[in-house]
């Protein structure tokens, strides 16, 4: 008798509702073990999104390879930047008679410097 046959009679012995049985457990089993494999994926995909910014791990165990996230996340709108086409700037002029003159005293105690502070006692006016 070859193998074939013996396989075959050994199979067509056997009763249905065992083989059924069997083929039910059998599904069971892989079912429980594909649920294990993708529950070790999400595990290992969240490990491999962690660097140094967002878990406590140490900036020296981040891949030399990831390019750094960019700056800015915003997307240029294509606008040139600046005011708008047409638009007439407006500067301050300058004037020889100012309305008022504020004096800003120097704070602190300038005779427990040691070094000089390059302040000269009086200044010239300036025109602003």
């Amino acid at each position: 008798m070859t193998m074939l046959e013996q396989t075959i009679l050994t199979h067509s012995l056997e009763n249905p509702d065992d083989k059924l049985k069997r083929l039910r457990e059998r599904v069971t089993e892989q079912a429980a073990l594909i649920e294990h494999l993708r529950e070790r994926i999400r595990e290992l995909e969240a490990r491999q999104t962690k660097d140094s910014h967002n878990s406590s791990r140490p900036l020296s165990s981040d891949s030399p390879f990831k390019k750094p996230p960019p700056c800015s996340q915003r997307q240029p709108s294509g606008r040139k930047p600046g005011g708008q086409a047409g638009r007439c700037g407006v500067t301050r002029s300058l004037v020889d008679d100012p309305d008022r003159c504020v004096d800003h005293p120097v704070d602190g105690d300038l005779h427990l410097r040691t070094r000089p502070t390059g302040i000269a006692a009086t200044v010239l006016a300036e025109r602003r």
